[in-house]
């Protein structure tokens, strides 16, 4: 028999979010095959929640792609399916499961009270946040008890089950996670492996293994809530994108050895002055750090003669995009993105150096993406034009010959030169 570990997200809630992510991980650990629904593309918020009229929609349309991507799936026993879901996606896995009349077991974070008229007694696992400001509180209660589900209430909690401490979030992260395992609750025969797995499954997840920081996935939950932590207090944090320039050079002429010991310890100075929850690794010489600092020109700076006077850096350049949040939101995702494309401006730099995020440097990558993702279209509907320069003999002012000069006349765009789309 064929085991499936369905995952629905939810609004905004994507599949790299820790609570999905991480339960996922753990039914992959003990056999299931993890299949990932996508709701992107809906045009959805928060707010719309509370619309019965989108939640109609959304719940259609969403359907349809589950059919979609579940509906090939052929196994002559029957398959084993595990639905784990958040918000909107807690009611489309519970409307599919009634839909093709299987048994299913859920796990459902922040469910939303649709789930009455689909959900089947004894059947799922919740988890709610008792400040979720979308979900009655009561009316899930009720279900719950009703149906003959399995709750746990997060105190503090608010729609993505998170109350602003960091610490407390991390807890609260690793209690649902072994709760979801079968050690606190009826769900044995679904994750039953010992409860000592779930803390290693977290400490694997939640750390980097060479530099004991905090994983991606892990750092981009803590990001999240510091951040918005930093911006109630009144202050806009800055989000950095760090590489150590060179580490590919470094690696061939030391070693991975001595390679793997120049992270660990650039690491251990991004700690130093940053804390060990606002840093990570991203992979290879990747690091990220969120902070609110606001002298950061001068800790950047102080950071580069620190490392530069380590006897174990060989004078390693550090290249550093910032992205200073502006505004009441904290959108981690693209904090990152914009501070990494500080970074690439630096590119051609051989010193340690910082570079600020700006809209320039996002209209130009724009352009970039633009032109990689319309030149075989350019080509085929005739966009690039050949023009001819004269070549003058300055002795007798007479032509002599003439230079093809290549354009690309866009629709969008206009005209763009060589230096744009040749490089």
């Amino acid at each position: 028999m064929k085991k499936f570990a369905v995952i629905f997200p939810g609004v905004g809630y994507t599949k790299d979010r820790p609570l999905l992510y991480y339960a996922a991980k753990s039914a992959v650990k003990r056999g299931y095959e993890p299949l990932w629904m996508d709701f992107s593309g809906l045009e959805w918020s928060k707010e719309k929640l509370k619309d019965p009229d989108f939640l109609s929609w959304a719940l259609d349309t969403c359907l349809e792609k589950t059919r979609d991507r579940l509906g090939d799936i052929n196994d002559p026993e029957g398959p084993e399916f595990l639905f784990i879901s958040k918000s909107i996606g807690t009611v489309v896995a519970a409307a599919y499961a009634e839909e093709i009349n299987a048994e299913v077991r859920h796990i459902m974070f922040s469910p939303l009270i649709l789930i009455k008229d689909y959900v089947r007694e004894g059947s799922a696992l919740l988890f709610y946040g008792d400040r979720d400001p979308f979900v009655d509180h009561n009316a899930i209660e009720k279900i719950a008890e009703e149906k003959r589900l399995e709750m746990h209430r997060i105190e503090g909690g608010n729609h993505s089950l998170e109350t602003g401490d960091i610490e407390r979030d991390i807890e609260n992260l690793k209690s649902m996670i072994r709760t979801a395992e079968g050690r606190n609750g009826a769900y044995s025969h679904l994750l039953s492996d010992p409860a000592s797995d779930a803390e290693r499954i977290i400490k694997d997840s939640l750390y980097d293994h060479l530099t004991g920081l905090p994983s991606m996935t892990a750092f981009f939950g803590l990001a999240d809530a510091g951040c918005r932590t930093i911006i109630k207090k009144g202050r806009h944090p800055y989000f950095l994108f760090l590489d150590l320039n060179g580490m590919e050079f470094f690696n061939h002429r030391n070693g991975f050895s001595k390679g793997d010991s120049l992270l660990r310890s650039f690491a251990h100075l991004l700690t130093r002055y940053f804390g060990d929850d606002n840093c990570c690794r991203f992979g290879e010489d990747h690091f990220a750090v969120f902070t609110d600092e606001q002298a950061i020109d001068e800790i950047l700076h102080e950071l580069f003669t620190q490392w530069q006077s380590s006897p174990d850096t060989n004078s390693l350049p550090v290249r550093v995009g910032v992205y200073h949040f502006q505004g009441d939101e904290a959108d981690i995702s693209s904090a990152y993105d914009c501070a990494m494309l500080a970074c690439d401006s630096l590119k051609n730099t051989a010193v340690s150096a910082i570079g600020y995020y700006n809209e320039n440097l996002q209209a130009e990558a724009d352009k970039k993406h633009y032109v990689v993702s319309n030149l075989d279209k350019a080509i085929e509907r005739g966009w690039l034009k050949v023009w001819y320069q004269p070549v003058v003999r300055a002795v007798n002012g007479r032509v002599c010959g003439e230079e093809a000069l290549s354009r690309w006349i866009d629709p969008v765009r206009g005209t763009l030169m060589p230096s744009e789309f040749i490089p």
